[in-house]
């Protein structure tokens, strides 16, 4: 299994955090990637962390991410440019866009 890192912006919903809470500088979700119709959708299981490995801050907005996948077909989704929501608990808890696809 490969790793396969991206950089994003990232705002986070208000509802992410219920509690106000934002001591996070990482945490797990799903990225969903819309497609032109239902049946062309993709989700990857992924890791956002902060790029700057400062606490998420509420109301802020496209925060400068890293995200982690391990699905090899990711690179056929995820490109430069692409818009994406983050998921957790089967709910919408934030939205971004790819701006690079990262090589380590």
């Amino acid at each position: 299994m490969k790793l396969i890192l991206y950089r994003a912006l990232l705002t986070l919903d208000p509802a992410a955090y219920p509690s106000g809470d934002m001591a996070e500088t990482t945490r797990s979700g799903v990225i969903r990637v819309p497609g032109h119709t239902p049946d062309k959708e993709r989700q990857f299981p992924a890791i956002i962390a902060t790029a700057d490995n400062e606490p998420f801050q509420v109301g802020e907005k496209s925060r400068e991410v890293r995200i982690s996948v391990t699905d090899e077909t990711a690179p056929d989704y995820l490109t430069t440019g692409v818009g994406f929501e983050l998921w957790s608990s089967q709910q919408p808890i934030g939205h971004g866009i790819i701006t690079r696809r990262a090589f380590v």
